[in-house]
This record gives structure tokens, sequence and C-alpha cells, in this order.
């Protein structure tokens, strides 16, 4: 472990120092930068190798779980009820101007307070990463406008060459307003703001959970509160604060509208018990913090690119007519083919009966490249998937994921040794089912299946965009259909196949219940295009290194 924190170490080093100016994509990049695999194109050849400007950096990842220190903040990170009328009132005041987003104007209250608090009304050089009312309340020596532009790749987080300005500006202060949905590689984007922040600066930064999926294919992921603190914890800063707020009305109206409600939409601006819409926290840089997490005994040192515009595009040409191919979920689908496997019968969870019969099909697609497989890998509630196949298998489960018990973040093909055929390469087929949310670091997680999984060997995985958190404080990351196939790409899988379902109908009920809803309590079993609920993917490990 020594000699690959100092190796990694090095890289960074080196990169930093700009030592290395081009790489040669076919000797160090995984294929996720060979062409995306298609519907018909598993046996297509690999490109010559290009050239390519350098975008990588290695990242350290802790292998403990950063969630359970956060419970302190449980007390305090609800709303409390007397902040609605106050924020109400600064904005009718003009204090700032209105946000035309509720949770978002009550964000503002909070950093409004928050900034009076550690007395940071007047930062020494405040850079701003989108225009958002927040920056209004500060009073700085020194600002940067520096405004991220996901689709052109404009000022990009996740390229220290593009925060070169920003790190020669030194900042004290930086506003990332409600970023986090548009990052490719959050962790990635956070470093590297850690990175050109001044030790001792603070970071202000706003995320929902539940929400619309309005700016494909640079939409990626939603954050629970605990999720956003684990980024950023992860990412080496200190978490201050920490606040989240949700209501029915906000989720009800959603589910009808498909797009943010305003304030005038919703009777109840309230905080309600139980329900999680929109995070938000203060951070702080402490580059003692960091230097003991990441170069501690439990940690892993793992490479990350930063994708530009044009290669996001790339994948989202691949992954959108994926989506559109799904088959049709009907009344005669679920009981012909979910029913008839004997699976589902007393779930409540209906999304994951699309997502099945979806696995389903693919497993016809690709019979002849998926034959055989001797040994599959199934993780967390992969139990109706099984009854479809692929047969004729060795199972090893990986058990259920609780944050002890079976943790994906520290898998190891020595883990597996006891279980495997001998002198296999690793498993040949993966199952996770309904696990990527409870993740606190995915990348990792993702990157140690890629790992244990042979060469030409499958992985099938489905997971929520709308979900009621549970399993707190381990319930962290929602995923877009885009979200999703980045983070398979980014660890090196090849991207097969992308499904989405979601309806207005089911969505008003999940959250007026708070129970997944059943077959029995919906009428619209097709969905609506433009409603996403679950999302699930079909991917690849390259046959060759």
């Amino acid at each position: 472990m020594t000699q690959l924190c100092l190796r990694g170490l090095m890289v960074v080093m080196t990169l930093t120092a700009g030592l290395l100016t081009a790489i040669n994509v076919g000797q160090f990049l995984p294929s996720r930068y060979l062409p995306v695999l298609g519907l018909a194109d598993l046996n297509s050849p690999e490109v010559k190798p290009v050239k390519m400007e350098v975008r990588n950096k290695i990242l350290c990842h802790s292998l403990v779980d950063p969630a359970l220190p956060l419970q302190s903040f449980l007390r305090t990170v609800d709303v409390p009820p007397g902040h609605v009328s106050e924020a109400q009132r600064l904005v009718a005041k003009g204090t700032w101007r209105d946000a035309g987003h509720w949770p978002k104007n009550l964000a503002i209250y909070d950093f409004y307070q928050w900034i009076a608090k550690y007395k940071i009304q007047s930062p020494k050089r405040l850079v701003a990463f989108s225009d958002d009312p927040e920056n209004s309340l500060l009073t700085p020596e020194a600002t940067l406008n520096f405004f991220y532009t996901p689709e052109t790749g404009e000022n990009d987080l996740h390229s220290m060459e593009a925060l070169k300005s920003v790190r020669d500006f030194k900042p004290t202060m930086v506003l990332l307003g409600n970023l986090f949905p548009r990052l490719h590689d959050p962790q990635l984007a956070m470093s590297n703001l850690f990175d050109v922040l001044e030790d001792g600066g603070y970071a202000f930064l706003s995320a929902p959970l539940t929400g619309v999926s309005d700016k494909l294919p640079f939409h990626f992921y939603h954050s629970t509160w605990t999720g956003l603190a684990t980024l950023m914890n992860r990412s080496g800063f200190e978490v201050l604060e920490m606040r989240r707020w949700g209501n029915l009305d906000y989720e009800v109206e959603i589910s009808k509208l498909n797009s943010e409600p305003k304030s005038d939409d919703l009777t109840n601006l309230q905080h309600q018990r139980f329900h999680e819409d929109f995070a938000w926290g203060l951070f702080r840089k402490s580059a003692a913090k960091y230097n003991q997490t990441c170069f501690g005994t439990s940690t892993r040192w793992l490479q990350h690119w930063a994708y530009t515009a044009s290669e996001t595009m790339n994948l989202w040409n691949v992954i959108e007519p994926s989506m559109r191919g799904r088959p049709t979920m009907t009344d005669d689908a679920f009981k012909n083919v979910i029913l008839a496997a004997g699976i589902l019968r007393n779930s409540s969870d209906f999304p994951r009966a699309p997502a099945i019969l979806h696995y389903k099909q693919i497993l016809r697609t690709y019979s002849n490249e998926i034959k055989a497989i001797p040994q599959l890998l199934s993780f967390g509630g992969a139990e109706y998937e099984l009854h479809l196949g692929p047969h004729q298998r060795r199972v090893v489960d990986f058990g259920p994921y609780r944050g002890t018990s079976g943790d994906l973040h520290k898998l190891s093909l020595e883990d597996l040794t006891s279980k495997l055929a001998p002198g296999t390469a690793g498993v040949d087929f993966c199952i996770l089912g309904q696990t990527l949310e409870h993740l606190y670091d995915p990348y990792l997680a993702v990157q140690n299946l890629f790992d244990v999984t042979a060469p030409c060997g499958f992985l099938f995985t489905s997971t929520p965009f709308a979900n009621i958190p549970h399993m707190m404080p381990h319930h962290h990351y929602h995923y877009s259909s885009m979200g999703l196939a980045m983070l398979f790409h980014r660890a090196g899988f090849e991207v097969v196949e992308i499904g989405q379902w979601g309806s207005q109908e089911y969505l008003s009920k999940l959250f007026q219940t708070m129970r997944w809803p059943g077959r029995g309590t919906l009428q619209n079993l097709e969905g609506d295009a433009s409603v996403v609920a679950q999302v699930w993917g079909f991917f690849r490990k390259p046959c060759k290194n």
C-alpha cells in the first residue's frame, strides 16, 4: 500500500509539474476512450492509438466509510420552521434576488446566516462558478467570475489546465451554486477546487435529490445531504454546516410539471420530516485533514479522466438510441415475462419490472456472446434477475451492502479466490441490484467490480433516479441515464445498453404514500417518456486490456 501511495504521489507531482504533455491512448487509457459499444458492436475492432492532451489525475479513495461521523449533523440538518418566514421576508425585502426555486432560497438564507457566523462576509478573493443570488451577499476585495459551461467545456472544473487562472487568483472562497448535477466526475472537480483554494478557504455548494434530468446529456447525478457531505469530505474538505429540505407538495408538483416548482406553485413551504429534495452545505479546506486521510493505511489511489464536451456527446449518441430501443412494458408483458418467471409477485418495487424486461431482451440479444456463464457474482437485490439467467452458473453472492458487510468499496479478487474456480481471471457476469444509491464512493466500487470481472465479462445494474431516501445514512446518490453510463465508462467498462422508465403517476404515488408503488396501484405501465424514476445498464469489460 505504501508503494502504491508513493507511486500515485509521483504521478501527481509529474502531472502538476507539466512534464508530461501528451499520452498514448492505446497504452495508458482503458477502453472507455475507444469507441463505445452499440447494439450490434460487441466484436468491433479497437481503433489505433491517438494523441490527446493530459487530462488525468490520481486521487486517493478512502476505504473508511465517511458517512458515519456525519451523524453528528442529524440534529441540525433539517430546515427549522422559522427559516421559511425569514427567507420569504428577506427575498421580499430585496436582500438577494429571488432564485425562482424555493429550496434554493432557503439555501441562500442559510448562507446568509453562515457567513455572519464564520465572519466571512468579505473574503479576500472570491471565485463564482455560476451567477447565483448568494454572490450578492458578499463584499469581496476581488472577484473572479469563472462560469462553467458543460455544453462547450468552457471553464471546466474537471481540468486543472482550465483552472489555471483560478489557481493563479488564489481564492479564499468559492461559490458553486447548483452545479453538482452537471459534473460528470464530482470528486475530480471538487479535488481540483481543493487544490486551487487557499488553505483555510471556504466553499458553498447545493445539490438536488428530487428533480428532473432536463439538461441531458450534461446532467449526471443528484445527491442526498450525506452524499454531498461525503463527497466534500473525500475531497479533503472539512464539513462545517449541512442542511436539507423536502416536502410532499414540492414532490407532487415536480411529478406534475416535470420541472422545478417555483414558490408560487407550492402551498406548503415548510420542511416535512422523512422528505428530502434539496441539500446544501458550507465547507472549509483543511490540508492537514486531507493528508491524514490520503496517506493512511486504508486508501486506494485511482486515476480520473476529464471528458471533453465532444467525448460526452459521443457517449450520449450511443446510449440515447439504446434507450429508445428498450421493450415496452405492458400488462401482457408483465404477466407473460415477469410473473411467469415467478418474480415480483409480492414486490411493491414496480420500476424493477421494466428493467427486468429489458434484461431478458438483453440476454436474448447477446446470447452468443454471453453463452454459458460458469461464474456469476450477484450483489444486493439481484434476486429477480437471477431467475432469468444466465443459467448453468456458479453463483458467488457477495451479500447486501449495509455499510460493513459485503462492502463493494473493499472488494478485491482476493476476496473471491476461495469461491472461484482455480485459475480463473475473475467472474464472468455481475448483477448489481439496487445498490449504487447506497455507495458513498461509487467510482471506487465500480472500479473494484471492473477489477474482479474477467475479460469479456458482463455486468447488469439498475438504480433509482427518483426514490425515497432509505437505509440512512447509507443513501447517497441518484443517477440519470447519462450519469450511470458515465460512471461505468470512466471505470473502464464498455457501454452496451442503457434503459430508463418513469411516470408521473408513479412519482406522485411514491411521494404521497412514502412507499414504493406496486403493479396493483398503477394504471400507466408503459410510462411517460419525459419522466425518469429508474435507470439501468448493461456493460462489458473489454476482451483486451
